[in-house]
């Protein structure tokens, strides 16, 4: 039976990452069954990232912050790192294949200018079959846009199992308007309050809380901005992330259904206080 890899990060009560731990220090439960650690290691394999840039039109306004963050970040990763870089509007298309040199991208970056609609989903299909399926190793896909998609084939809940199978963390940072935590949680919460309100803005909520929550099942967070300026301080966190997290893998419980289902994932600290951050689970049989 394959084993189930898992990227984790612990964190004590201030939010410091906790460094040293061992495998005994962590417990794992499958559908709330302690399941055995037979593979661990702390942060000795490179980080793969894939940079996702939206340059559709609703993007016009903020593309050259986005630029910029998609620089920072990977000027951010360590020797040893690797990343590549998609641009997207109705299509997917590759601007910069795997590298550690991060001076390569600006220059790539130099002409880009806004093009169509949006495919949001299929370019992110795109990334995890074309550049991160095969590469060893953490593997993360960090995104800017909107949210809004108006031409993929494919679903978000689709990709998100995608990216789940293959180990693919992913980090969407997405453009917000102001107060849409508060407006997010009114759409789930007092929907009739939207009466007589748009239905194209309350579709672009419920997108938006789609994603935090597949984003929370998949183990990545999900990160909102207004214009993406003023982001040092979560472009440093973000990558800190990338580069401090431990590797688990364990024996999953034996497969009893043909068809698909989602096994629910927990991560605890064995005898010691803190925060242990993972995906909450993953499908078992083929992904679609």
């Amino acid at each position: 039976m394959d084993a189930v890899s898992i990227l984790v990060t612990a964190r004590n009560e201030r939010g410091d990452y906790i460094s040293q731990l061992k495998a005994k220090d962590f417990q794992v439960f499958e559908d709330g069954e302690e399941r055995p650690i037979v593979s661990f290691r702390e942060d000795t394999v490179p980080v793969n990232v894939v940079l996702l840039i939206d340059a559709s039109y609703s993007m016009t306004a903020v593309l050259p912050n986005v630029l910029d963050g998609a620089v920072a970040v990977a000027r951010r990763l360590r020797k040893g790192d690797r990343y590549s870089a998609v641009l997207f509007a109705h299509k997917p298309v590759k601007i910069q294949d795997w590298t550690e040199d991060p001076a390569l991208l600006k220059d790539v970056l130099l002409n880009v200018k806004v093009l169509g609609h949006t495919a949001l989903y299929d370019s992110m299909e795109y990334a995890i079959r074309n550049l991160l399926e095969s590469v060893e190793g953490k593997k993360a896909l960090i995104i800017w846009s909107d949210g809004v998609d108006n031409s993929s084939a494919h679903s978000l809940a689709q990709v998100m199992e995608l990216a789940a199978d293959h180990g693919v963390t992913v980090y969407p940072i997405i453009r917000t308007i102001p107060d849409a935590q508060h407006y997010r949680e009114m759409a789930k919460y007092s929907r009739d309050r939207f009466k007589k309100t748009s239905k194209h803005f309350l579709s672009y909520l419920d997108t938006q809380n789609e994603f935090v929550d597949l984003v929370a099942r998949n183990g990545g967070r999900f990160i909102s901005s207004e214009s993406y300026q003023d982001m040092k301080t979560t472009y440093d966190s973000l990558v800190e992330e990338l580069k401090s997290q431990y590797a688990i893998s364990y024996v999953p419980q034996p497969c009893h259904r043909t068809e698909k289902a989602f096994k629910e994932l927990t991560v605890k600290l064995r005898n010691r206080q803190g925060q242990v951050l993972s995906r909450v689970g993953y499908f078992e049989g083929p992904s679609y």
